[in-house]
């Protein structure tokens, strides 16, 4: 069966099935695992999967038109080139235009984040080119079979934040290309002819998935790269042992059935080198090339000393790369979003925002910033962390920290004794949403709750806590769900139940140092993790039908209530939960 054939004939079961074989896949891109469950969830067949990646892309689009701000509506294009690049992932007649927004979106969200971003495109290639023109090396991207550069938004984040300048490329066959190109055999003069247009005398080079091939193989043939690293793709190709499905969408992308064998690779003494375990790949050493794959690599003389690899800069202190990063602020500093300018709570204090890298957190950290706060805020990438950081500006700093790790936890902390000494508040946001019926959720649904809602912020807080500053404050995010019963809502309620209680407990137990603790339970908020305009008509109806206010809340909502809860003005205010849900829980629309 064909994967049109395998879309067309496909049911729910199957849709769970591929949604579940791409998560990986969707999350390594970048998009939030939430949303992608959510928008996954509602597929009837594989069918439905491009047109609701669509949207999805299309609302993020929205987004950035009502952005506030140039970073924000930036971020927004970023993430909706991501989500049209995932629609072309199943069969969808619609695949070029999805492939083509993807490439509009990106192309105007660094127009706007990255004004020194260029277009550079030639013979079989196109894509941007990112980075300071003085780098001291370039890394070329190249993605695989069905992939294209929006696939890897993150990766480049990570080289670009080393110092690196990278240029992430969509080859024949791929993204934006691949409805006026097929693949070709000898994707080494792609390369090389990118090196050409790129005006670099060598190259770092990496390959993803079926381009770590391309990779692999450009690295054997061509002499101007100069370290090549492939991130799960093979570095060899053998046309029979390919599972059929990839051998179908190779085929088709390849130009057809006929020029099939074309993709195979070649035979003889051009075939790419494989990495050779010799006497030096020992443990904890990278395994070397086989001799022959170097001296057919060199292009000087024999005897000639080889060019040394390009090594990525060393990595500046944390404070000065976000400083290098930082934008300016978007208000004065101290001046409240209403325009007040006499808010100054937080001027010289220190605050941790786990989870502030997105949705309420980032805009808790916002409003902590214009009052004077220096905000650390914490994210699972590298990526994530380094863009919040970016649209904070120089008041904020980031740590990457996995709040269901109590080892990173740990580290956290250590690293933030190391650079700040003390704290004196805490917002514990990160969480995860687990929305399932009761008899549908699995152990494994059960412990990711409780690792990251429960757990995570319980020791967070312990490991914190001799940090915290004595009249501190600490502010818990609980949910709406722990004072109102939801049938989908069993563990997501349970577990913020849990952290409400906790948070009383705490503030009673910690009421000789003086440090208040409270929670907050935001009701139906606009974020990443629960996107209002992803909502059918009758969907969002429903939803608001039950709110007094007849709207989903802003995360500048919440953020107000935080930076409420956290200052001296709520000096008197301990051991409560400051429900923020317009109207949800305590009435009745009439």
């Amino acid at each position: 069966m064909s994967a049109t054939d395998f879309a067309t004939d496909c049911a729910t079961d199957c849709a769970d099935d591929f949604a579940a074989a791409q998560w990986t896949r969707a999350t390594g891109t970048g998009v939030d695992p939430h949303e992608y469950r959510r928008v996954t969830g509602s597929l009837t067949s594989v069918a439905d999967w491009g047109p609701a990646f669509v949207r999805t892309g299309h609302g993020y689009l929205q987004r950035a038109e009502d952005a506030a701000s140039s970073l924000s509506a930036g971020e927004y294009l970023l993430t909706a080139a991501r989500w049209f690049h995932l629609a072309t992932l199943a069969p969808y007649a619609d695949s070029p235009r999805a492939a083509a927004e993807a490439d509009h979106a990106l192309s105007r969200a660094l127009t706007v984040l990255e004004p020194g971003a260029r277009r550079v495109s030639g013979e079989g290639f196109t894509g941007w080119l990112r980075g300071p023109s003085n780098a001291p090396g370039t890394v070329v991207v190249v993605p695989g079979l069905d992939s294209a550069k929006e696939g890897f938004l993150d990766l480049a984040s990570t080289l670009l934040a080393r110092g690196l300048a990278v240029f992430a490329m969509d080859g024949p066959g791929q993204g934006v290309l691949a409805a006026t190109t097929t693949f070709v055999p000898d994707y080494e003069r792609v390369v090389g002819r990118v090196i050409d247009t790129l005006g670099v005398a060598r190259i770092g080079l990496v390959g993803l998935s079926l381009g770590g091939y391309f990779a692999a193989r450009a690295a054997a043939l061509e002499p101007r790269v100069a370290a090549a690293a492939t991130v799960s793709g093979p570095f060899r190709l053998d046309w029979e042992e390919l599972p059929p499905p990839v051998r179908e969408i190779m085929a088709r992308r390849a130009g057809g059935r006929r020029r099939r064998p074309r993709v195979r690779p070649p035979r003889g003494p051009h075939r790419p080198c494989a990495p050779h375990r010799g006497p030096a790949a020992g443990r904890g050493r990278r395994a070397g090339r086989h001799p022959r794959c170097d001296e057919r690599r060199d292009p000087g003389p024999p005897g000639a000393a080889r060019q040394p690899p390009v090594r990525p800069a060393r990595r500046p202190p944390p404070r000065q790369r976000a400083a290098r990063l930082a934008a300016p602020p978007q208000r004065p500093l101290h001046a409240h979003p209403d325009g007040n300018t006499d808010m100054n709570r937080f001027t010289d204090k220190t605050i941790l925002i786990t989870g502030g890298t997105s949705g309420m957190g980032l805009a808790t950290a916002h409003r902590l910033v214009t009052e004077g706060a220096h905000v650390i805020v914490t994210g699972r990438t590298r990526a994530r962390v380094d863009s919040a950081v970016r649209e904070l500006g120089p008041h904020a700093s980031g740590i990457v920290a996995d709040a269901a790790d109590l080892g990173a936890v740990e580290a956290l902390v250590k690293t933030v004794r190391e650079r700040h000494g003390q704290l004196d508040g805490l917002f514990a946001n990160a969480g995860t949403g687990t929305f399932l019926p009761f008899e549908n959720i699995t152990e494994a649904d059960f412990d990711h709750g409780i690792d990251v809602n429960f757990k995570g912020v319980f020791f967070t807080v312990q490991k914190a806590l001799p940090l915290l500053a004595d009249g501190g404050a600490i502010v818990i995010n609980a949910s709406w769900t722990l004072h109102r019963g939801n049938g989908v809502l069993t563990l997501y309620s349970a577990t913020k139940a849990a952290v409400h209680n906790l948070a009383r407990t705490l503030a009673a137990s910690l009421a000789p140092r003086n440090i208040r603790v409270n929670s907050v339970s935001p009701g139906y908020i606009d974020t990443p993790m629960y996107p209002a305009d992803a909502l059918t008509e009758a969907e969002a109806k429903a939803i608001t039908g039950q709110i007094v206010a007849g709207r989903f809340g802003r995360p500048e909502e919440v953020a107000a209530a935080v930076a409420f809860l956290a200052s001296s003005d709520a000096s008197y205010v301990n051991g409560q939960d400051l429900v923020i849900d317009g109207g949800l829980t305590g009435t009745v629309p009439a």
